[in-house]
């Protein structure tokens, strides 16, 4: 007997994957506030109706273009949990991932973006605080409240957390948003991580021993 309830094809991987695209490229462009939903369907190639029914609404995808980024470099609790048996090594890929994501051209311009927005996009810094920085930091401090010992809780590890991103940023980060130079080759970046992991770890213990 064949039910009465229609199901609809599987909303396509790749059309998704187009308005992510587009809508990157539109929001670096133009900015948060002056890229529209039409722009984004024109961009990718599909119509309004099509985004629509992958995102609800424009704060919606500005969202899942910021969370698929982080993705990118693996900043999510599926990856992380994957090293969890061997903690300096979960944090040293972390740190790479970080130091890489921080480096991304992309990631550069679109903090140029907000900044320049800040005044009349309020609301679109906040998404991206949101979706991105505070997001790796909830998968972070969950990792170390449940595998660092000296870390009780979820609070104690968003502390720790801001800790170690703080760290890894170094200068760098902030001379990247300026425009400045800055010099940050693999041997550097190799001994930033290896020092940020090692301080890391250490005001942990202190913290403990110290009660």
């Amino acid at each position: 007997m064949l039910s009465n309830v229609r199901v609809g094809r599987p909303k396509s991987v790749a059309k998704r994957r187009d308005i992510l695209f587009a809508a990157s490229e539109l929001y670096l462009q133009h900015g948060y506030s002056n890229t529209s939903m039409d722009q984004v369907a024109n961009r990718a190639g599909v119509s309004k109706q099509t985004v629509y029914s992958h995102f609800a609404n424009k704060d919606a995808l500005f969202t899942a273009a910021i969370r698929a980024k982080c993705e990118e470099y693996q900043l999510d609790s599926e990856h992380l949990q994957a090293h969890c048996d061997d903690v300096p090594a979960a944090l040293r890929q972390i740190a790479h991932q970080f130091v890489r994501l921080l480096l991304d051209p992309s990631v550069i311009a679109m903090h140029r973006v907000l900044i320049g927005e800040v005044n009349n996009a309020a609301h679109a810094a906040k998404l991206f605080y949101e979706a991105g920085p505070k997001q790796a930091m909830e998968v972070v401090a969950t990792f170390l409240a449940r595998h660092v010992e000296g870390v009780k809780d979820q609070r104690e590890g968003e502390h720790w957390a801001s800790v170690f991103f703080n760290l890894l940023k170094s200068d760098f980060h902030m001379c990247s948003i300026l425009g400045l130079p800055f010099d940050l080759p693999p041997s550097r970046q190799n001994l930033l991580v290896e020092e940020s992991v090692e301080s890391l770890l250490v005001l942990i213990r202190h913290r403990q021993n110290n009660g």
